[in-house]
């Protein structure tokens, strides 16, 4: 078995928690993709199925404003991650929903009592799903320019899902409704720079021990990602079940790289 046919195995079925090393290419969206398209979503199924997103809908914010509260920045960009995460889980749903259209009738209901609302089928939960992803992402770039999310609060209140009570939690009570017993393995391609609340509201959802229903996997180049840190201030690193896999030779070249470095700053000490 060669190299990318290997990665490909321990990407989709692996559960751990996981970063993706390689170059930025052709060659590493192609590859992530087809994890996606091999492992698609079945109703009662035991494989994992694939999600592979190359874009976190996150506004780009030109001038942040001087006076921000970052726990509050924190907190918009994950719960915008995990509105965004069982949008994409939904839709993977709804696309198999003529599988079992009895359960997928079970679990519209069941998301209608969540919320309190009414919906006709799984396509009227993926867009409400999708509206509240949408929302966060705005209230984000928001706030980053002004401070102030005042001037959002009526769509706030138009919101069928105003909040997501906690990510893990919906997903297993997802998976008890139709039946689903493995776990979602959500693929992030960092195609483009990801503001650091993100990459630490990545880091938390890793952090995590939510393996069960959901599996978090980065793909980048080695020196992208900026920190290790969660939102919380926990650190990836600590967690037993997160582990690298590597497509190419980047993430070598990259540590021998930061070794030379190492030495020269320890050499120009003793000097």
């Amino acid at each position: 078995m060669n190299r990318r046919e290997q990665a490909k195995g321990i990407i989709t079925e692996d559960s751990s928690h996981m970063f993706i090393y390689g170059l930025n290419n052709k060659e590493r969206e192609e590859l992530l993709k087809e994890c996606e398209n091999k492992h698609p979503y079945k109703f009662a199924s035991k494989e994992p199925t694939t999600i592979y997103v190359d874009d976190i809908a996150i506004p780009n914010v030109e001038k942040i404003h001087n006076d921000l509260d970052v726990n509050k920045v924190n907190r918009i960009a994950i719960t915008q991650l995990e509105f965004l995460i069982a949008y994409k889980i939904m839709d993977k749903i709804r696309m198999a929903e003529e599988q079992n259209p009895e359960c997928a009738d079970e679990l519209t209901n069941m998301m209608g009592k969540l919320t309190h609302r009414n919906f006709n089928n799984i396509s009227d939960v993926v867009n409400a799903l999708k509206k509240s992803t949408d929302f966060y992402s705005t209230a984000y770039g928001k706030y980053m320019e002004t401070g102030d999310m005042d001037c959002i609060h009526e769509e706030f209140n138009s919101l069928d899902f105003q909040f997501m009570p906690n990510l893990p939690y919906f997903i297993e009570i997802v998976k008890k409704q139709i039946h689903y017993d493995s776990f979602f393995n959500l693929i992030i391609d960092r195609k483009k720079e990801i503001p650091t609340a993100y990459e630490k509201a990545i880091n938390t959802l890793m952090y995590m021990r939510c393996n069960r229903g959901l599996s978090v996997k980065v793909a980048c180049e080695p020196d992208e990602w900026k920190t290790m840190v969660g939102m919380n201030g926990e650190f990836v690193e600590y967690i037993h079940d997160y582990s690298i896999i590597e497509l190419d030779d980047s993430f070598k070249k990259h540590m021998e790289k930061r070794r030379k470095e190492s030495h020269f700053f320890c050499d120009d000490e003793e000097r």
